[in-house]
């Protein structure tokens, strides 16, 4: 479908106007909550995002003093992308745009420009972004959003993220919560692993989830500990999963004790087939170029045999790319971006453990009468 309109408006574009003036027709459109025009925005950015972008950044200027802007701010975040377009540099003349909505006097349009300048990666908006945690304005439902945006500039956010995960609540909750922490990357599993001490089932399921799919060799020493106080069988089988995501030398010795001595039938045959998963991985093969396909993920779905590709192929040379596309790929609206990510972030597991991972960034903590000695996670 996005094939055709994207052959479509390329078709108008090379009849007619010229790019720029049918994405500015279709954002135009869209600014008054047309669904379609959304799709056809999409299309266009498809095409050529260096005309795109600079037509996107006058339009923003325009709209965004007079309260509008916000589908354009969105566009502009796409389009100017590093990696996604043509040239591979922040473009500074969309940052400044994106930069100036975030003072617009409609907060969809701030939140829109937020959003964008998180997904290009603009570390130097964090503080400004971060202005909208406290922006009244600012529906307190969206603070995930805010939150989203600034892990994506690295920016400060105010202990937001903390609070967030261990208030608890339902599946739009978790989702928010998982977004938000996968975005930050795995420097901030700490705070995951503590919040597995939490009473909240809740909140101790989110943190798990969150800590396979970010799949992060270090954590596996905390993760292997705060199992062993984990009451609740299915957090127990969750927790499983995530260790053996870890790919941690530990983890499996941890998993072969469960299924020699665990006396659950059901922990015990979750350890078994993680085992017989684990065991039937194998190294990367030989370098391949796999850029292109890793980087056509940030746009849409890879299907099976695509992924099967990367895990087959992949070697310690393309950590770097990993590394720098794993956090990116929830921002995607696309429903089947948790079995991406939990499969890519296995084989970044994968892949960082040959040369042998220690738990050197994690420090015990004594357990005390009541609970646990206040001893917080060092930063990495």
């Amino acid at each position: 479908m996005l094939g055709l309109l994207a052959w479509s408006v390329g078709a108008v574009a090379g009849a007619a106007d010229g790019l720029d003036v049918v994405l500015l027709r279709h954002v135009a459109a869209a600014e008054e909550g047309d669904p379609d025009a959304i799709r056809l925005v999409l299309a266009a950015l498809s095409l050529d995002s260096v005309i795109a972008r600079r037509a996107l950044a006058r339009e923003l200027d325009r709209r965004a003093p007079e309260g509008g802007g916000a589908v354009t701010a969105w566009a502009l975040g796409l389009a100017a992308e590093p990696g996604l377009s043509r040239d591979e540099r922040l473009d500074p003349w969309s940052l400044m745009s994106l930069r100036t909505a975030l003072r617009a006097p409609s907060p969809p349009t701030r939140l829109a420009a937020a959003g964008s300048l998180g997904r290009i990666g603009d570390r130097d908006a964090g503080e400004l972004i971060a202005e909208l945690l406290v922006d009244p304005e600012i529906p307190a439902e969206l603070e995930a959003t805010v939150l989203l945006a600034i892990a994506g500039t690295n920016g400060p956010d105010l202990g937001r993220s903390r609070a967030l995960l261990r208030r608890g609540g339902g599946d739009d909750w978790a989702r928010a919560v998982e977004a938000v922490y996968l975005r930050w990357g795995t420097q901030r599993w700490p705070e995951l692993t503590a919040a597995l001490e939490e009473p909240d089932p809740s909140v101790r399921q989110a943190a798990w989830t969150t800590l396979l799919l970010l799949a992060e060799p270090a954590s596996a020493c905390a993760m292997i500990e705060a199992l062993t106080w984990e009451e609740v069988p299915f957090l127990r089988r969750l927790g499983l999963q995530a260790l053996a995501a870890s790919a941690h030398p530990l983890a499996r010795d941890h998993l072969v004790t469960l299924e020699r001595f665990e006396t659950e039938p059901a922990l015990q045959r979750t350890a078994e087939l993680l085992l017989e998963a684990w065991d039937q991985r194998a190294p990367g093969r030989s370098p391949a170029p796999l850029e292109p396909m890793l980087r056509g993920l940030l746009r849409e779905a890879a299907g099976s045999s695509t992924l099967a590709q990367v895990e087959d192929r992949a070697v310690r040379a393309h950590l770097p790319l990993l590394e720098e596309l794993l956090p990116r790929l929830p921002l995607r609206e696309d429903p089947r971006w948790r079995e991406e990510h939990a499969r890519l972030a296995a084989l970044r597991a994968r892949l960082r453990c040959l040369d042998g991972i220690d738990c050197a960034p994690w420090k015990p903590r004594r357990r005390l009468r009541g609970g646990l000695a206040p001893e917080p996670f060092p930063e990495r």
